[in-house]
């Protein structure tokens, strides 16, 4: 029998990926055995609410969003899945992250400019053609207005957290994007947790009610990822796994579809869905 698989983690250029909704479902379309997708950009679910109105062919989309949190002195992600995109609850929280990131972005101008990089907003704008914008599209920005001899030299030397015009974001509580993927219907799974450097993170965040973990993504080592599904055994929580895939060389570490999750854990997924409908 033919085993399907879902990839749960792809960016579209409503955030920080390249490629449209539609080209992820063109691309998604023509990988064999690839029978899900979800698009889970930057607290914004702008990219799943355009490919749910594809309604295509031979690939299943799944709603999904990312929420940049913070927890310990620490970034973390937090991936809802099956969302009501339309949900007003998610619609006020979007607008709100959204909001912050502009105002970021208008800090990281303003920083440039005081060292002599001469960028503007519309400059930054001009790269970013969705809904969330952020530091790579100020990175393409720096090096287009020629300062850098790449979009990767732009990023390192001026966007991450060791540059003196580098600018903090203010991010949700763990807590709260659970809470918002909980109201919009959805169910919350911790992104690459290999990222999370510090492992009592993991397990507060698992003792707080997520739902499920990402055991499988190219950050995860072959060691990580048998820990993180014997967590999920032990824990009963949903297996998740996507590529993370972005379109771009500075982000990507694999191609869609090559960091994948057995569709049956998406069934499972499934499933818990509809009982809980019956339970409301």
């Amino acid at each position: 029998m033919m085993q399907n698989f879902a990839d749960m983690h792809i960016h579209s250029n409503e955030s920080d990926g390249t490629l449209k909704p539609d080209e992820i479902i063109r691309v998604a379309q023509k990988i064999k055995n690839l029978k899900a997708i979800s698009i889970t950009d930057h607290d914004t679910a702008q990219g799943s609410k355009i490919a749910l109105e594809y309604t295509p062919k031979n690939i299943e989309v799944i709603a999904g969003i990312e929420f940049s949190c913070e927890r310990n002195d620490e970034e973390v992600h937090v991936l809802g899945y099956f969302i009501d995109v339309y949900n007003k609850f998610l619609l006020e929280t979007e607008e709100k992250l959204l909001n912050i990131r502009a105002l970021r972005i208008e800090k990281f101008i303003e920083k440039l400019n005081d060292i002599k990089i001469k960028i503007s907003a519309e400059d930054v704008y001009k790269f970013s053609t969705g809904k969330a914008v952020g530091r790579p599209h100020v990175a393409q920005a720096v090096f287009h207005k020629g300062y850098t001899k790449s979009v990767d030299e732009a990023y390192c030397k001026y966007l991450i957290k060791e540059s003196e015009t580098y600018v903090p974001r203010i991010k949700m509580d763990v807590e709260q994007a659970m809470e918002i993927i909980n109201l919009s219907g959805g169910i919350s799974v911790i992104a690459h947790p290999s990222s999370i450097k510090n492992r009592n993170t993991i397990s507060e965040i698992i003792n707080i009610g997520i739902q499920g973990i990402e055991a499988y993504h190219p950050m995860n080592s072959p060691d990580n990822t048998q820990r993180f599904l014997n967590l999920a055994k032990e824990h009963n929580l949903f297996i998740t796994g996507g590529s993370d895939f972005h379109n771009s060389r500075q982000h990507d570490k694999a191609s869609m579809g090559e960091c994948t999750v057995d569709y049956c854990q998406i069934e499972k997924m499934k499933n818990y869905l509809k009982f809980r409908q019956t339970m409301l």
